[in-house]
């Protein structure tokens, strides 16, 4: 009888110990990253943080969709790599959970040199 108690126990204690805590959905997504280029093929790793209602923030970057809008000027990948494609300028836009945010990549030519 013993035995059975104590399996009843740790059993107890282990459905204490692993509630899941609740989802709180992202209230607004925000990103982070260099977005001025000056050399075709530089490459910046753009960051999306999701912060919920609740204050709580978690890096995104992964399990976002990434997108850009002018591809000969930055591609950017599934990851949130940018690449400088071309000189101009294009949004670059991610989505989390039905929030969206968007900075805008600016690839010009350096200076000339003197």
């Amino acid at each position: 009888m013993a035995s059975s108690l104590g399996a009843i126990l740790i059993l107890g204690a282990c459905s204490n110990a692993v509630k899941p805590s609740p989802v709180v959905p992202p209230a607004s997504i925000a990103i982070s990253g260099i977005t001025v280029f000056s050399v075709i093929g530089q490459t910046s790793q753009l960051t999306a943080m999701a912060t919920a209602s609740n204050g709580t923030s978690a890096n995104v970057t992964n399990q976002a969709s990434w997108l850009s809008s002018n591809t000969i000027v930055a591609t950017v990948s599934p990851t949130g790599l940018v690449t400088a494609d071309g000189f101009g300028q294009a949004e670059i836009n991610v989505a989390y959970q039905g929030m969206t945010s968007h900075v805008t990549v600016f690839v010009s030519p350096p200076p000339p040199q003197r």
